[in-house]
Protein backbone atom coordinates (compact mmCIF):
# COMPACT_ATOMS: atom_id res chain seq x y z
CA UNK A 1 0.00 0.00 0.00
CA UNK A 2 1.39 3.39 -0.98
CA UNK A 3 0.38 6.48 0.91
CA UNK A 4 1.09 9.98 -0.31
CA UNK A 5 2.19 12.01 2.69
CA UNK A 6 1.51 15.71 2.99
CA UNK A 7 4.34 18.05 3.94
CA UNK A 8 4.08 20.02 7.17
CA UNK A 9 3.28 23.13 5.12
CA UNK A 10 0.46 21.33 3.29
CA UNK A 11 -1.15 20.23 6.56
CA UNK A 12 -1.48 23.75 8.00
CA UNK A 13 -4.81 24.60 6.31
CA UNK A 14 -6.26 21.30 7.53
CA UNK A 15 -5.12 21.86 11.12
CA UNK A 16 -6.36 25.46 11.11
CA UNK A 17 -9.79 24.56 9.75
CA UNK A 18 -10.49 21.65 12.11
CA UNK A 19 -12.22 22.02 15.46
CA UNK A 20 -10.37 18.92 16.67
CA UNK A 21 -7.23 17.35 15.21
CA UNK A 22 -6.76 13.70 16.16
CA UNK A 23 -3.07 12.82 16.45
CA UNK A 24 -2.43 9.08 16.57
CA UNK A 25 1.15 7.94 16.93
CA UNK A 26 2.62 5.13 14.89
CA UNK A 27 2.45 1.75 16.57
CA UNK A 28 5.61 -0.06 17.61
CA UNK A 29 4.22 -3.56 17.19
CA UNK A 30 6.25 -5.98 15.08
CA UNK A 31 4.79 -6.39 11.59
CA UNK A 32 3.06 -3.03 11.69
CA UNK A 33 4.01 0.24 10.02
CA UNK A 34 6.90 0.59 12.46
CA UNK A 35 10.10 1.15 10.49
CA UNK A 36 12.23 1.25 13.62
CA UNK A 37 14.97 -1.31 12.93
CA UNK A 38 15.45 -1.91 16.66
CA UNK A 39 11.71 -2.30 17.34
CA UNK A 40 12.08 0.11 20.27
CA UNK A 41 8.90 0.94 22.16
CA UNK A 42 7.30 4.26 21.25
CA UNK A 43 7.80 6.70 24.10
CA UNK A 44 8.37 10.02 22.34
CA UNK A 45 5.85 12.28 20.70
CA UNK A 46 5.76 12.71 16.94
CA UNK A 47 6.57 15.95 15.08
CA UNK A 48 2.84 16.44 14.35
CA UNK A 49 2.33 17.16 18.05
CA UNK A 50 4.42 20.31 17.73
CA UNK A 51 3.06 21.21 14.28
CA UNK A 52 -0.58 21.00 15.40
CA UNK A 53 0.11 23.03 18.53
CA UNK A 54 2.09 25.62 16.53
CA UNK A 55 -1.01 26.17 14.39
CA UNK A 56 -3.00 26.98 17.51
CA UNK A 57 -5.21 23.98 16.81
CA UNK A 58 -6.81 21.78 19.44
CA UNK A 59 -5.54 18.24 19.38
CA UNK A 60 -6.51 14.94 20.92
CA UNK A 61 -3.57 12.55 20.99
CA UNK A 62 -2.93 9.06 22.21
CA UNK A 63 -0.71 8.96 25.25
CA UNK A 64 3.05 8.67 24.92
CA UNK A 65 5.30 8.23 27.94
CA UNK A 66 7.35 11.37 27.17
CA UNK A 67 4.37 13.65 26.44
CA UNK A 68 4.22 15.30 29.91
CA UNK A 69 7.82 16.48 29.44
CA UNK A 70 6.66 18.66 26.53
CA UNK A 71 2.97 19.49 27.10
CA UNK A 72 0.67 19.30 30.11
CA UNK A 73 -2.29 17.01 29.35
CA UNK A 74 -5.63 18.68 30.05
CA UNK A 75 -4.05 22.14 29.96
CA UNK A 76 -1.97 22.42 26.76
CA UNK A 77 -3.03 19.25 24.95
CA UNK A 78 -5.71 16.62 25.42
CA UNK A 79 -5.15 12.87 25.47
CA UNK A 80 -7.06 9.62 25.24
CA UNK A 81 -6.26 5.99 26.08
CA UNK A 82 -8.88 4.09 24.10
CA UNK A 83 -11.59 4.54 21.47
CA UNK A 84 -14.41 5.07 23.99
CA UNK A 85 -12.50 7.85 25.75
CA UNK A 86 -11.66 9.43 22.38
CA UNK A 87 -15.34 9.44 21.39
CA UNK A 88 -16.39 10.92 24.73
CA UNK A 89 -13.76 13.67 24.54
CA UNK A 90 -14.68 14.50 20.94
CA UNK A 91 -18.31 14.94 22.03
CA UNK A 92 -17.30 17.01 25.06
CA UNK A 93 -14.93 19.37 23.21
CA UNK A 94 -17.26 19.87 20.27
CA UNK A 95 -19.84 21.13 22.78
CA UNK A 96 -17.34 23.17 24.83
CA UNK A 97 -15.65 25.68 22.57
CA UNK A 98 -14.19 27.71 25.47
CA UNK A 99 -12.40 24.68 26.93
CA UNK A 100 -11.22 23.61 23.48
CA UNK A 101 -9.92 27.10 22.66
CA UNK A 102 -8.21 27.50 26.03
CA UNK A 103 -6.24 24.27 25.60
CA UNK A 104 -5.34 25.12 21.99
CA UNK A 105 -4.07 28.60 22.95
CA UNK A 106 -2.12 27.17 25.90
CA UNK A 107 -0.54 24.61 23.57
CA UNK A 108 0.41 27.35 21.12
CA UNK A 109 1.97 29.44 23.90
CA UNK A 110 3.97 26.46 25.20
CA UNK A 111 5.18 25.69 21.69
CA UNK A 112 6.30 29.25 21.05
CA UNK A 113 7.98 29.41 24.47
CA UNK A 114 9.73 26.03 24.61
CA UNK A 115 9.60 24.23 21.27
CA UNK A 116 11.03 26.51 18.60
CA UNK A 117 14.43 26.06 16.94
CA UNK A 118 15.63 29.11 18.86
CA UNK A 119 14.56 27.78 22.26
CA UNK A 120 16.09 24.37 21.46
CA UNK A 121 19.37 26.03 20.44
CA UNK A 122 19.44 27.94 23.75
CA UNK A 123 18.77 24.70 25.65
CA UNK A 124 21.54 22.95 23.74
CA UNK A 125 24.03 25.75 24.42
CA UNK A 126 23.12 25.75 28.12
CA UNK A 127 23.72 22.01 28.24
CA UNK A 128 27.07 22.37 26.48
CA UNK A 129 28.14 25.16 28.84
CA UNK A 130 27.10 23.11 31.87
CA UNK A 131 29.08 20.09 30.60
CA UNK A 132 32.15 22.30 30.18
CA UNK A 133 32.05 23.47 33.80
CA UNK A 134 34.16 21.75 36.48
CA UNK A 135 32.03 19.05 38.17
CA UNK A 136 29.46 19.59 35.38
Amino acid sequence: MHTDWLSAEQTIPYYNSAKIVINIHRTTEVGSDNFNAFQSPGRSINPRTYEIAACGAFQLTDIREDLPHYYTPGQEIETFQHAEELAAKIDFYLENEKARSRIAVNGLRRTLRDHTFRSRAVQLLQLIMKEGEPNG
